[in-house]
């Protein structure tokens, strides 16, 4: 698994998330250090980074969360990362983030995580946080240009 590049900028990081976020220097530090090293512990910040990611930062964050999530899909994190893709806004504002939208190869590989997500949360009988993830599989299936 590799990392993108991108995550690895302090420029990155300053846009990230909502300026009025109070926890907002923890989470460019803290969460951070979650997304780029993959260290479970670090993700617990997750349940509040994930809401204020910007749009400027959400394809590029939640392709990595998404990652992040296939290998630790029991992780605090992952329940409200599922949550946040399931909602009409964020499909909405990730339709509008076209610039920074994945093209077609990283597409189809967010397809195969998040079908790969499925059948973790599946075995682990999370059956609730399975299905609320089709929704966002239909985006991707649409931007990856692959049938259901």
């Amino acid at each position: 698994m590799s990392i993108d590049p991108e995550l690895l900028n302090d420029g990155f990081w300053e846009k990230a998330f909502q300026a009025d976020d109070p926890f907002r220097n923890e989470l460019k530090t803290e969460f951070r250090r979650g997304v780029v090293y993959g260290g479970e512990d670090d993700l617990r910040w997750g349940r509040m980074a994930i809401p204020s990611i910007t749009d400027e930062a959400l394809w590029p964050l939640l392709s990595r969360l998404i990652e992040l999530a296939v290998r630790f899909p029991g992780a605090d994190f992952v329940e409200g990362l599922v949550f946040f893709l399931s909602q009409s806004a964020t499909h909405q504002r990730l339709q509008r983030a076209t610039p920074r939208s994945p093209s077609i190869e990283q597409a189809r590989h967010l397809v195969r995580l998040t079908e790969e997500l499925v059948q973790h949360l599946m075995a682990r009988r999370d059956f609730d946080l399975a299905d609320d993830l089709a929704p966002f599989r239909a985006l991707l299936r649409t931007i990856a240009k692959v049938d259901a």
